[in-house]
């Protein structure tokens, strides 16, 4: 960033992702901060920071939620009004779930009106990532990794697609992050005869580590109030006898340049079939499917079954989504193994205020059609088709007489 760069934000002030990344560059570097809008939908205009003094008296502000379900488009012309008369050129911030909502959108002559030169966020997914930049016509994206209290983030300075950082492979202990190998079922720490932590090698997965070092306040772990989840963060005897590391709880990959690319995050992959399926994985590719639609993909227990089998809640509040054309499409780009087994349509996913999807209640109520309206389908293997999931379907999964 430049003295006389325009830093534009609009998200939330009192979530990590909205401030940290944009608020403390403007005090550091002098740059200007404009306040207003950056998101609109048909019927709602987000406010960021600031109110749009040229917002018609009347008008309604909405909620990011609000903002999400009505559809969610860029305002460019907003932008370019509030800072055609300002020095640079304006660097503006997102997270993934913004980038699929701008993209899901119609196309629009004022898309590409607007002179921002950097897109500076995290969770841009691989999978629409070209499509964003070409289509928005944005100069440089500036992905990066990290979290609150962590203490290794990383970033991708130099737009290489799809990856979330960067660590020296010729220079490691510059900046000591690892990936160490773990047990994706169970997230242990895998060790060598030493006891210690094993690194991956390049196109391994593994789990993305930070050496502690207390007296150095880029590579410290303060931890949490609660005691047991500070413990429950940190890992002993890691890269060396003695030392400490902060525990991620993702997983990465590193390419043999050393450029880093997220995988998953822990809890959210489940064993089928005797393999694991990576949830990230699965939603972005059933979203760039549906045209980046709302996606929650889940493992949920069926009796009497070992492991756990995917299932899909997937946005469709107009009831466009055929189940069998999407699985005719599904049987392109994924495994049979990845493919979920159940399907539940829904009027919306459940998001956060920052767009991130929730899943502890589609979870917890499973494929039980006592316990939604919503419309639930199931992979008849044998017809190779998704067949509606009734009560007596229900009862006959979970007796073990219908086929998985």
């Amino acid at each position: 960033m430049h003295p006389e760069d325009i830093v534009y934000n609009c998200l939330p002030l009192y979530h990590s992702a909205g401030n940290p990344p944009s608020v403390p560059p403007l005090w550091q570097r002098g740059c200007v901060g404009p306040p207003g809008p950056a998101l609109e939908s048909q019927n709602h205009r987000i406010v960021g920071v600031g109110r749009d003094p040229q917002r018609p008296s009347g008008a309604k502000a909405g909620s990011l939620e609000q903002a999400a379900q009505g559809g969610v488009q860029m305002s460019l012309e907003y932008l370019q009004r509030r800072l055609q008369n300002l020095p640079g050129q304006p660097i503006i911030q997102y997270i993934g779930e913004i980038c699929r909502y701008l993209l899901n959108q119609p196309v629009r002559e004022s898309e590409t009106q607007h002179c921002v030169r950097l897109a500076v966020g995290n969770g841009l997914r691989p999978t629409i990532w070209e499509d964003f930049t070409k289509r928005f016509r944005i100069k440089q994206i500036g992905e990066f990794y990290g979290a609150t209290e962590c203490n290794c983030s990383i970033a991708n300075l130099d737009g290489k697609v799809g990856a979330c950082g960067f660590n020296s492979r010729i220079l490691p202990n510059v900046y000591p992050i690892r990936l160490v190998k773990v047990n994706e079922d169970t997230m242990e720490l895998i060790r060598d005869s030493r006891g210690l932590c094993i690194p991956c090698r390049p196109g391994e997965p593994g789990l993305l580590v930070g050496q502690i070092n207390q007296q150095d306040p880029l590579r410290r772990f303060d931890g949490y109030v609660n005691e047991s989840a500070t413990h429950k963060k940190i890992a002993y005897n890691v890269l060396q006898k003695g030392d400490q590391a902060y525990l991620t709880g993702d997983v990465l990959v590193m390419d043999e340049l050393g450029y880093m690319y997220f995988k998953d995050r822990s809890g959210d992959t489940f064993r089928w079939r005797g393999e694991n399926v990576s949830t990230t994985e699965v939603e972005g590719m059933l979203s760039h499917i549906l045209n980046q639609t709302d996606v929650a993909v889940y493992g949920v227990e069926v009796p009497g079954v070992e492991g756990k089998a995917g299932m899909a809640a997937i946005a469709d509040p107009k009831t466009k989504v055929n189940p069998n054309v999407l699985y005719q499409e599904l049987q392109k780009v994924l495994p049979p193994y990845a493919r979920p087994i159940f399907l539940r349509l829904l009027p919306q996913v459940d998001t956060t205020g920052t767009f991130k999807i929730q899943k502890t209640r589609l979870q917890r109520e499973g494929f039980d059609p006592h316990q939604t309206s919503d419309r639930l389908y199931f992979l008849d293997l044998k017809l190779g088709k998704y067949v509606p999931l009734d009560e007596c379907l229900y009862e006959r999964i979970c007796s073990g007489k219908a086929a998985l």
